[in-house]
């Protein structure tokens, strides 16, 4: 009775994504809201948090990282790229189908066809 009790509360139970990362420099740990990422990219076995102007590298695998974050919140845009979604200021069209994505920051992003669905959607939410 009780593991039933137990699977029927984790069933209901909103999945938690990542609300902060601890992220390590030659000095300090200090922790970052995923609120503050502006996007997310590749670099082989890390991955690059773009943050304002900064830069920050954590040991993590994008595909890793993607699973943790909240959906709503952060998209896929390209096979090395993940922008948060609210950061986006406007997409431009491109000959292929893809996409140029710019960020409040001025940040310029490539987003394939292949997310572009996905992308749309969470953009007319």
């Amino acid at each position: 009775m009780r593991r039933v009790l137990e699977e029927v509360r984790s069933a209901a139970a909103p999945p938690k994504y990542l609300k902060r990362l601890a992220v390590k420099n030659a000095s300090h740990t200090f922790i970052l809201q995923t609120d503050e990422i502006d996007w997310i990219g590749a670099a082989g076995n890390y991955v690059e948090l773009h943050v304002g102007r900064e830069t920050h590298l954590i040991r993590e695998r994008l595909s890793h990282l993607e699973q943790k974050l909240d959906p709503e919140k952060f998209a896929r845009v390209h096979r090395s790229t993940i922008v948060r979604v609210e950061r986006i200021k406007t997409l431009h069209p491109l000959f292929n189908g893809d996409y140029l994505i710019v960020l409040h920051t001025g940040a310029k992003l490539n987003a394939s066809r292949i997310y572009q669905e996905k992308l749309l959607s969470l953009l007319t939410e």
